[in-house]
């Protein structure tokens, strides 16, 4: 980042504040929820930001900010405002909060920005759009509409049903891959040891045992099926 570029940023860092009051819910405003957004029933609505006047946003908690209950909540709200509304040092903080709300970061987070915008503030339903605002003189990039929060979880939801899928295809096919471990040692390395052996003798063989068998090939194929077992992770339990 250019010296200008700090300069411009610090003068907005300066400019720019929250402060504890009533946040009018009849009028646009952003909700702030804490917890794991898989577990939507969970979570915990924490605190509500509304439109900002003369550089000064509106916070109301919705939980005690003295509560050794919600202490943990309550840094990582106030955190989370401290970095997207005056830290980010964004020309528009509250139009970058609305895009926030779209964002892939706001659904992994802890803390999730949800925007309600005037017409649909009374349904409690956040709204379908936001545009990001770009500070021309930073940027050439052009303004894009993102997907509002419900359906980036929707989207998120899909994703992870197919990394599944993906995972329990993978350990089918480690299994496969260990019979052929077991084969390939059989016919060569392990030959004269498999003929020699009794037909009712019980051998107990571990990772190790093809890691240290002495033939590349199932060297290699046994390190390839252990990465996948460790990519499948729970899948194989």
């Amino acid at each position: 980042m250019s010296n200008h570029q700090e300069k411009k940023n610090k003068k907005r860092i300066r400019k720019w504040k929250w402060v504890e009051g009533i946040v009018d819910t009849q009028d646009e405003y952003i909700e702030l929820t804490y917890g794991d957004v898989w577990n939507a029933e969970k979570l915990q609505p924490i605190a509500r930001v509304g439109k900002p006047k003369k550089y000064v946003f509106p916070v109301q908690w919705l939980v005690s900010p003295l509560s050794e209950e919600h202490a943990k909540m309550i840094k990582a709200t106030k955190d989370s405002l401290d970095y997207y509304l005056i830290e980010l040092g964004e020309l528009d903080p509250w139009i970058y909060a609305q895009y926030h709300c779209g964002t892939y970061s706001n659904i992994v987070s802890t803390i999730h920005w949800s925007y309600y915008n005037k017409n649909e503030a009374l349904s409690k339903k956040p709204t379908e759009y936001v545009s990001p605002h770009v500070d021309k003189s930073d940027s050439t990039s052009e303004n894009k509409k993102i997907i509002r929060f419900s359906r980036a979880k929707q989207e998120q939801e899909k994703y992870r049903l197919k990394l599944e899928e993906i995972k329990q295809d993978i350990a089918r096919m480690s299994k496969e891959l260990r019979s052929h471990c077991m084969n390939l040692a059989v016919m060569k390395v392990w030959k004269k040891w498999d003929e020699e052996l009794p037909e009712d003798a019980l051998v107990e063989l571990n990772d190790r045992s093809f890691l240290e068998c002495g033939d590349e090939n199932v060297v290699k194929l046994m390190e390839i099926v252990l990465a996948m077992e460790d990519f499948c992770g729970d899948v194989l339990s």
